[in-house]
C-alpha cells in the first residue's frame, strides 16, 4: 500500500512542478517510475557496521567556507552554493578531503549523530572506490567506534570492512 501512495505523490508533485527536473531517492529501492517519466540513474545499496580505524593522516577537514566552495567545485556542483558555510558551525558535520585544499583530489562528509556516523557524498578525482580512498579507515578513525552508515555502488560488504549489506538503494530524475 505504502509503495502506491508515494507513486501517486510523484505523480502529483510532477504534474505541479513542471518542466523542471527533480528526483527521487528511493532508501527502499523498491519503486518503478518509468511510467512517471523518470530514469534511474544510480542504484547501490546501504551498509552497516563497525569499522576499525586506519590510516586518516592523508585525510583533512574543511575548516572555512572559502574551502568548502573548493571542496564542493572538487565533488562536481556548479557555481551554485549547495552547502551553506553555517553547516561548519555544526559540531556534528564534518567536511573531508585529500589533497592540497586548491587541487582537493577526493572527500566525503560525515554526520555524527551520537548513536552513528553516517558518510555521504563521497567522491575521487582519481576513479577510486571508496575503500581504494583510504575514506573508510579514515570514517573508522573519526567514528570512535559508532556504527558507521552509508551508501555505495561499491560492494563493501564482507568481514575485512567490518560492513554489512542493508538493502537496496535507487536514485531517479525525472525526463
Amino acid at each position: 500500500m505504502f509503495r502506491t501512495e508515494v507513486i501517486e505523490l510523484v505523480h502529483k508533485i510532477r504534474e505541479a512542478i513542471q518542466p523542471r527536473k527533480w528526483g527521487v531517492k528511493d532508501s527502499f529501492g523498491d519503486l518503478t517510475l518509468t511510467e512517471q517519466g523518470f530514469e534511474r540513474i544510480l542504484d547501490g545499496h546501504w551498509y552497516g557496521g563497525t569499522v576499525s580505524s586506519g590510516a586518516s593522516a592523508d585525510w583533512k577537514t574543511v575548516t572555512s567556507p572559502a574551502e568548502l566552495h573548493l571542496w564542493e567545485r572538487a565533488w562536481g556542483s556548479s557555481d551554485d552554493t549547495v552547502f551553506p558555510g553555517t553547516l561548519l558551525e555544526d559540531h556534528r558535520t564534518t567536511f573531508w578531503f585529500k589533497g592540497d585544499p586548491s587541487a582537493i583530489e577526493s572527500g566525503f562528509i560525515s554526520f555524527d549523530t551520537g548513536f552513528s556516523f553516517g558518510v555521504s557524498n563521497w567522491f575521487s578525482l582519481k576513479t577510486q572506490s571508496f575503500t581504494q580512498m583510504g575514506a573508510l579507515q579514515a570514517a573508522g578513525s573519526a567514528s570512535h567506534g559508532l556504527p558507521i552508515v552509508l551508501w555505495s555502488r561499491d560492494d563493501l560488504g564482507g568481514e575485512e570492512m567490518g560492513l554489512a549489506k542493508l538493502g537496496p538503494l535507487q536514485v531517479w530524475i525525472s525526463q
